[in-house]
């Protein structure tokens, strides 16, 4: 059978030594290739995310519910469930490890190709997405309490909520951080074998990002308006990625998302079971896509750019 295109040398560290182009001429979506991509070896990677992921990422939650007796973790008692949010953040150490697994040791190449085509990860870029976004949120937030004072409820408990913070941080960080590796990660890089085509990659990924979130309480509110939310999110911030040709804007831009949610304004459709700085009244489906997509609009123009080696390596590559 044939196999997808691969190096000549698929366990050299350096992306160039494989390529011929500088690092930063690669572009992003291309960077599958510097690997081992036979479909058989994309059979057994996927399999191996599936079992860490469903396999012992399920056991493991079983374990931690029947150790806390916890197994609705929608159901709080006291605002924050400790053992809830445990509950719903079980898996994804395990799915973590499964994608890692993945691509180190069976396509073989580079952990950090799953985030950037350079030498080094930019962390400062991480860190300009996450403050952008997070700013985003609270206009949106403010603009929502301008419509109607009695939109949101202050249910603040500073001792409960600074107990809280480190773990919060901490887990939401990783369970964002690891949506971005497999979804705008492995997964992209993995349809860009494929097809070059952005529009095409933005809308599959688009998709792949919304249906799992068709599950979520607050789809009730509207499933149109919440499908397109969630296409909207999942789509734009591909194309973040693709036109910054690297990941670390969505890694910032995700965990700032889901932190804002889990620390600073709660909605009672959520499923995280934290509680937040704000309890947000019913969640409003229309303000939320359009406030969002404004919110992208202003987002692409000042942090996204088109990077001169990104058009060069496009030229560059067969």
């Amino acid at each position: 059978m044939r196999s997808l295109p691969q190096s000549t040398d698929p366990r050299v560290a350096h992306p160039d030594a494989t390529t011929g182009a500088q690092p930063g001429q690669l572009e992003f979506s291309q960077l599958g290739r510097l690997g081992l991509v036979s479909w058989q070896r994309h059979v057994a990677a996927i399999l191996t995310i599936l079992f860490f992921w469903f396999g012992l990422g399920t056991a493991a939650t079983i374990a931690v519910a029947t150790l806390t007796g916890v197994y609705d973790p929608s159901a709080r008692r006291d605002g924050f469930s400790l053992s809830g949010y445990l509950l719903i953040n079980v898996p994804f150490p395990f799915l973590l490890a499964g994608v890692l697994v993945a691509v180190r040791f069976i396509h073989h190449r580079p952990l950090r190709t799953l985030i950037t085509p350079l030498a080094h990860i930019d962390f400062w870029r991480v860190l300009q997405g996450f403050g952008l976004l997070l700013t985003l949120a609270v206009a949106t937030s403010g603009g929502w309490a301008l419509l109607g004072p009695d939109h949101y409820q202050l249910v603040f408990h500073p001792q409960q909520w600074l107990l809280a913070l480190p773990l919060i941080l901490v887990v939401t960080t990783l369970q964002a951080s690891t949506e971005e590796l497999l979804m705008r990660g492995y997964l992209l890089q993995t349809l860009g074998l494929l097809t070059r085509r952005t529009w095409l990659l933005v809308g599959i990924s688009g998709l792949l990002f919304a249906v799992p979130h068709l599950t979520n309480p607050e789809v009730g509110l509207g499933p149109a308006l919440m499908f397109a939310f969630y296409f909207s999110f999942g789509a734009f911030v591909t194309l973040v990625t693709l036109r910054d040709n690297r990941l670390e804007l969505a890694l910032g831009m995700h965990a700032a998302n889901n932190l804002f949610a889990a620390l600073i304004v709660a909605h009672p459709n959520s499923t995280i079971p934290t509680e937040a700085i704000w309890q947000a009244g019913a969640l409003d489906p229309a303000y939320n896509l359009i406030t969002f997509l404004i919110g992208a609009a202003i987002f692409y123009r000042l942090l996204v750019r088109r990077r001169p080696a990104t058009a060069a390596g496009r030229r560059a590559q067969p």
